[in-house]
């Protein structure tokens, strides 16, 4: 999944007619069919509700969320769906997105339908947290952490 630049990266090619640098042409990673242009300092900022396609197994359990767009640059899509109603590109088997949409993660659904696929993965069933419980998010991924981590080695090292 990428995220503006990470979309443009996630490309065939960026080209820069000397906007953001002289050097011209960056190969990209090529993993969606699109290339992206700099040819004038215009930054697009604007807030924006979109709907995911139904591309895949992610994009299709997201459904509609909110976030923002600031981007420079045109990107243009050859050959490949559009991850999001009019924005984006998402490879054919799903498993590539990329997207202009920034504060995507801010939205519940998006964070769900990304780790019920990953959970699925490992066999493992994903419970989202209680929306009405309140749990800070950064309390959760300490929480996390701590479960996972093995600690005392870490820790042990501050005390050398």
């Amino acid at each position: 999944i990428g995220i503006c630049g990470g979309y443009q990266m996630l490309g065939r090619e960026v080209i820069d007619d000397g906007v953001e640098s002289c050097r011209g042409r960056y190969e990209g990673l090529g993993l969606l069919n699109v290339v992206t242009r700099f040819s004038r300092y215009e930054k697009t900022t604007e807030q924006v509700t979109r709907t995911a396609s139904a591309a895949g197994p992610i994009l299709s359990a997201i459904g509609t969320v909110q976030g923002y767009e600031i981007h420079m640059g045109e990107t243009e899509r050859t050959g490949e769906r559009e991850a999001f109603c009019g924005e984006g590109a998402v490879s054919g088997d799903g498993m590539v997105i990329g997207t202009y949409l920034h504060g995507l993660f801010e939205n519940a659904s998006a964070r769900n339908a990304l780790l019920s696929w990953l959970y699925a993965q490992k066999g493992l069933e994903f419970v989202p947290p209680d929306a009405e419980g309140g749990r800070d998010l950064y309390d959760q991924l300490a929480m996390e952490f701590e479960h996972h981590v093995q600690l005392d080695p870490i820790l042990a090292l501050f005390d050398a």
